[in-house]
């Protein structure tokens, strides 16, 4: 599948990101020059999802069934389909994620239980968006609801703390089910996640109910059972269905062999499960006004306070202006990602001023921690703190524990940066107390991670390990690879500076197999970046110049200028300091070029670099004289 690198323009998009790549495709995000540069998603397919011309030509005739949903709030947004040769697309309203979550699904946020009420809501905005669907096309069934087609945006339902859900990828089911080649079947834990096409018969293992395994008839019944599914998950933590293989888990739902329901359930939250996941079909609800009902019913009896009510016409258009900000914070922490800072400001001075303008308190916190991060990557320390302070001011007049923590956490790092182990290590010990009050196994692990990076600065790296392996206990636990990857490089850099490189190098190395299994390249590059380290400190330099080389082929490919700047300023050290000083120039200057260009304050230590081998190279010249 090809790649298009930032700034590519295809037809009226200009792609701004590097592609988030998934199981049947890409997104990029854009800029549609066509309607005001206006922010969205274009979702690409592999070859092997619309395999020929007429597979293509039946997505774009089908497709259009998510455009004629129009506009709701719990549903993403289908602006158009289109068919720029050789690929087709989808152009959907952009959602922004939380900046800690791995994506904007709502598969991030599960691993461990959500308190209740969270989950209840999180289930009632599924429901609407799903009674929106089916009010615009009657009979209408989604086919494979499931995590990865739920995003959590960053933003918040009207009143609350709880962020707005939208379903997505209507339609795509029935299209890739009517055509006629197989997707093949993969088995193990990431496949049970996936889509798949079998003998016809299409869904998501973990999440497909007994009629979709056996080839019947399907309706709101079917995607009912998968939502009973998802809030099984959201409240204890785990599958419904304990398998492990495809095979196992059909055995399961076909024969209603689930999990037992968990402890201490409300009585109308354990009626809801059962009704929702019954074997037969005419056992389950049958409309989502009924689902709706009983949700909202159980929600007012747990928390006491009425359901969330729906946007409406009257204030649309400012839910929609709140939401292009949030476009544009997105966009911004994709920029920021890749090491490009100003750029990223840009965005996020623009989200700042729409959340100020439709007094988005939430966006505004948000914002102002995405500036600080941002003038942080710049290596203007303080006033990123002055930033991340303004955030957790907006955080606790907001009364959002989990976002206090995130501006916490922030603070920490930034002190981290100047050398204040003191003032860091106090802030991460109140990101971890609050992460544990409101049993957020995330933000915990997170937390100790960085404690234990706090640690490996202050150069006790048996403290440092014992962090990370706590925060490798939580990541396992919430089945984030990404993390794991990220916590195992940073154990090999632990295990490096107690001197055992064999064990340093195996860590970074697993570390690599995560990324490349999760099609991280950002993570890739990383990883192999560590392990030219490692190598380095064996005194291989040839291995370590070998692993730099092959992370700046991905860096460039990710449009990752600081990477690329980072690991050619360490080539040419690595060079300069085996006396190779016509190799090594060259590449401290175009370091240096880049780290001028991204307003790095690593540029000085790459002229500092270049005035040292000019300076060799006239002593040479002296010598030779």
């Amino acid at each position: 599948m090809q790649n298009y690198p930032i700034g590519t323009k295809i037809g009226s998009y200009e792609i701004v990101t590097p592609p988030q790549e998934g199981g049947m495709g890409a997104v990029y995000f854009c800029l549609d020059h066509n309607n005001g540069s206006r922010p969205v998603a274009l979702k690409t397919f592999k070859p092997e999802f619309l395999p020929d011309r007429s597979a293509r030509d039946r997505f774009l005739r089908e497709g259009t069934t998510w455009v004629g949903l129009g506009s709701h709030p719990n549903i993403v947004r289908c602006h158009t389909v289109e068919y720029i040769d050789p690929v087709a697309f989808l152009v959907l309203e952009l959602i922004a994620k939380e900046p800690d979550r791995q994506d904007a699904s709502l598969r991030s946020w599960l691993g461990s239980p959500l308190p209740i009420e969270q989950a209840l809501l999180f289930a009632l905005q599924i429901a609407r968006g799903l009674s929106h669907a089916v009010g615009q096309i009657p009979g209408f069934v989604h086919r494979d609801l499931k995590p990865e087609n739920v995003l959590v945006g960053a933003d918040t339902l009207s009143g609350t703390n709880i962020k707005r859900l939208r379903v997505t990828d209507f339609g795509l089911a029935t299209i890739l089910q009517r055509d006629t080649h197989e997707i093949s079947v993969e088995e193990g834990q990431e496949a049970l996640r996936r889509t798949h096409l079998t003998k016809g018969i299409l869904g998501t293992p973990l999440y497909m109910a007994p009629e979709q395994w056996l080839g019947e008839t399907v309706g709101t019944y079917t995607d009912v059972y998968a939502l009973g599914c998802i809030l099984y998950e959201m409240l204890s933590g785990v599958p419904v269905a304990p398998g492990k293989s495809i095979n196992e888990l059909k055995s399961i739902h076909c024969t209603g062999n689930l999990r037992p329901l968990p402890d201490k359930l409300p009585n109308n939250v354990r009626n809801f499960l059962t009704c929702s996941l019954a074997l037969t079909p005419k056992e389950r609800y049958q409309n989502w006004e009924q689902v709706e009902n009983v949700l909202s019913k159980a929600y007012v009896l747990i928390n006491g306070k009425n359901v969330p009510v729906i946007i409406t016409e009257d204030n649309q258009e400012i839910e929609e202006r709140k939401q292009k900000g949030w476009s544009y914070n997105a966009i911004g922490l994709a920029y920021s990602d890749i090491g490009k800072a100003k750029i990223a400001i840009n965005y996020f001075e623009s989200a700042f001023i729409i959340a100020r303008e439709t007094t988005d308190l939430y966006g505004i916190g948000q914002t102002l921690g995405n500036l600080g991060g941002a003038y942080l990557g710049l290596g203007e320390v303080q006033l990123a703190i002055d930033f991340f302070k303004r955030h957790l001011i907006v955080a606790r007049e907001f009364h959002d524990c989990y976002d206090e923590g995130r501006a916490l956490g922030n603070l920490g790092i930034a002190y981290r940066t100047i050398g204040e182990m003191q003032k860091a290590t106090n802030y991460f010990e109140q990101t971890l107390a609050i992460s544990r009050e409101i049993n957020d196994y995330d933000s915990e692990g997170r937390a100790l991670s960085n404690l234990g990076s706090t640690y490996l600065l202050l150069e006790n790296s048996h403290k440092a390990i014992a962090l990370y392996e706590q925060a490798l206990d939580i990541f396992r636990k919430l089945d984030d690879r990404r993390a794991l990857g990220s916590l195992l490089g940073n154990l090999g850099v632990a295990y490096r500076n107690l001197g055992e490189h064999q064990r340093s190098i195996s860590l970074c190395e697993q570390a690599m197999v995560i990324f490349r299994e999760i099609g991280d390249l950002q993570g890739e590059g990383n990883a192999l970046a560590n392990l030219g380290v490692a190598y380095d400190s064996l005194g291989n330099t040839q291995h370590a110049i070998g692993f730099y080389k092959e992370a700046i082929t991905i860096r460039r490919k990710i449009g990752d200028a600081m990477g690329v700047a980072t690991d050619t300023f360490n080539i040419a050290n690595l060079y300069a300091r085996e006396g190779d000083r016509q190799r090594a120039l060259p590449l401290a200057e175009e370091a240096a070029q880049i780290f001028v260009q991204i307003g790095s304050p690593k540029q000085e230590n790459a002229r500092k670099l270049i005035t040292q081998i000019r300076h060799n190279n006239a002593l040479d010249d002296t010598d030779k004289q």
